[in-house]
């Protein structure tokens, strides 16, 4: 007869088989399936939310930014819990690792999941997240780099026509308060951040 330790050490390796699984499924972008794991194991799949992952450290929001712009797959990760605001071993959160595409995903999944992201958190190299959003480039390594250099032209029309937008809406350029000087937020409290996420 199984004693309960024996079924507690079957439940514990039942979870870690489990947390592997979603591991996998977030590195192959596998949406149905990271949905599947977190709606049926969501209480044992949790602590694999914030888990580092790698040599650098990441959560699996920072895999699932940098390698995916899937809007449901951030989602899913976002409501079960997984941090925004999360940083790896070089200070850097999922919105300095995603890939160009996938900041404005990020951003606006953040948002509708009810996550605060924390402008002013800044990598090593002394890169906010603020300076992310507004497009600067080289700020992360590899492909992204260059994706994000060639996308800033983009974002920059972009944001450009949202202030045009604002600026016929109210009958003058109200929308972009710009930042205050350390970066760390809105500076006259207009909410650009949330515009920008809800588009």
């Amino acid at each position: 007869m199984p004693s309960d330790s024996d079924s507690s050490d079957d439940g514990r390796s039942a979870a870690k088989r489990r947390q592997r699984k979603l591991v996998r499924a977030v590195e192959k972008g596998r949406t149905k399936k990271v949905q599947s794991l977190l709606r049926k194991h969501l209480k044992e799949l949790r602590p694999a939310l914030a888990a580092p992952l790698g040599r650098h450290g990441g959560t699996l929001l920072h895999a699932a930014a940098r390698d995916s712009a899937d809007a449901a797959l951030l989602r899913a990760l976002l409501a079960a819990g997984a941090d925004i605001n999360a940083i790896d071993n070089n200070g850097r959160t999922a919105v300095h690792v995603a890939s160009a595409a996938a900041v404005q995903v990020l951003l606006r999944e953040a948002r509708l999941c009810g996550q605060q992201i924390d402008l002013g958190v800044r990598d090593r190299r002394g890169v906010s997240v603020c300076d992310v959003i507004q497009g600067g480039a080289g700020l992360t390594s590899g492909g992204a780099r260059s994706e994000r250099a060639s996308g800033r032209s983009e974002r920059a029309r972009w944001e450009a026509r949202l202030r045009e937008e604002a600026a016929d809406e109210e009958g003058h350029d109200a929308f972009y308060g710009g930042f205050d000087d350390d970066g760390g937020g809105v500076a006259d409290g207009d909410d650009w951040f949330g515009q920008i996420a809800a588009e």
